[in-house]
């Protein structure tokens, strides 16, 4: 059902290389490109992710459960600007009760064909909506 494709960081430096990341989705084309990771201590560069989904046609997604606080609190790039959506948990470092959130920008249409009964296609957040029931997901 899934193909997942790692990108990881260069051995060298630890640190991500958009130019591989480019590479990787030139070649695999992917529908979502997924930006976190839970021991990637450093800031994300998610224009740039962005400039790689557009390029291959892919949604963004920015996963920021970790350095969520550090990103509320402008240390860290913010990645709503640039991800079609954005996850986090609101228990680790934004320190709330146990829960989490998913964010979007500005709505857009599915890119999945999926249709409302008087055939518009339906928004991104109705789609989302439609996927989730309440206390049976969350963060660990």
């Amino acid at each position: 059902m899934y193909n997942p494709v790692f990108y990881g960081v260069d051995e060298a430096t630890g640190v991500l290389n958009y130019d591989k990341i480019q590479e990787i989705a030139t070649r695999e084309k992917p529908q979502l490109i997924i930006a976190g990771a839970s021991a990637y201590s450093r800031d994300m560069d998610f224009q740039r992710f962005r400039k790689i989904a557009d390029s291959v046609g892919a949604l963004l997604l920015a996963d920021v459960s970790h350095p969520a606080g550090l990103i509320a609190k402008g240390i860290l790039n913010d990645p709503i600007p640039h991800c079609h959506i954005v996850t986090t948990t609101t228990h680790k470092t934004l320190r709330g009760p146990r829960g989490g959130m998913i964010l979007m920008g500005k709505d857009f249409e599915n890119p999945f064909g999926q249709k409302l009964k008087n055939g518009n296609l339906k928004m991104m957040s109705s789609l989302l909506d439609s996927v989730f029931f309440l206390e049976t997901k969350g963060g660990h």
